[in-house]
C-alpha cells in the first residue's frame, strides 16, 4: 500500500479505516496514518499494538425476554455471565422493545449491577402488528447507541424497557473481551 494521500470515497480509505488506521484530514483529502507508518505491504504496527490486538477478542451477549402473553410495565432481560477472569469492554448496544399500540416508551436502560448505567435512545417505531397474547396489537421500537462500559468476569448485563404496556425486549451487546 503506497503511503500517499487518498480521497475520502476510495476503497483504500475504507481499507485503512478497517485495518486500524487513524485518519488526518488535509484540506478536502484524507491521509491515513498508523503508529508504525506504512511500507509496501501495508500498515506497520508496533509490538505493543500487536500485543494489544492479540489480547482482544470480539464478543457479543444476546438478551431476550418475552412478556407478550402477560404484558407488564417493565420488561427485563438478563445476559449470561461474562466469562470468569475476563473483562468485557462494551462498545455498542442495539435491539428492539415492543410496546402496546398507543403507549410510549418511557425508558430503555442497561446496567451491569454496579454503578454503571446507560440509557439508550429509540430511533424508529414500526407499524401496528398483531403479537397475540395479552399484548395484542403493538409496535417495535428500535434502539441502539455506541456505549462504553467495562463489565468484569462473572457479572451479568441487564436491559430494561419501561412502558405502560411492555411486551418484549431483545438486545445485542457487542464489544471486546480481554
Amino acid at each position: 500500500m503506497p503511503n500517499d494521500t487518498i480521497g475520502p470515497n476510495s476503497s483504500e480509505f475504507a481499507w485503512e479505516l478497517l485495518s486500524g488506521g487513524c485518519v488526518e484530514t488535509v484540506g478536502t483529502l484524507r491521509t491515513p496514518t498508523f503508529p508504525g507508518g506504512l511500507d509496501e505491504t501495508g500498515p506497520i504496527f508496533s509490538e505493543a499494538w500487536v500485543t494489544l490486538l492479540d489480547t482482544m477478542t470480539p464478543f457479543v451477549l444476546s438478551l431476550f425476554q418475552d412478556n407478550v402473553a402477560a404484558p407488564t410495565t417493565r420488561v427485563t432481560a438478563i445476559s449470561t455471565p461474562v466469562p470468569a477472569g475476563k473483562l468485557f469492554q462494551v462498545e455498542h448496544i442495539s435491539g428492539y422493545f415492543v410496546v402496546g399500540t398507543g403507549n410510549v416508551v418511557d425508558l430503555i436502560w442497561v446496567t451491569d449491577g454496579t454503578a454503571q448505567e446507560v440509557n439508550l435512545p429509540t430511533h424508529f417505531e414500526s407499524r401496528d402488528l398483531n403479537f397475540g397474547g395479552g399484548l395484542g396489537i403493538g409496535r417495535f421500537h428500535q434502539f441502539g447507541s455506541p456505549v462504553r462500559m467495562y463489565v468484569s468476569g462473572g457479572s451479568r448485563i441487564t436491559i430494561n424497557g419501561d412502558s405502560n404496556v411492555a411486551g418484549r425486549i431483545l438486545a445485542s451487546v457487542i464489544g471486546q473481551l480481554e
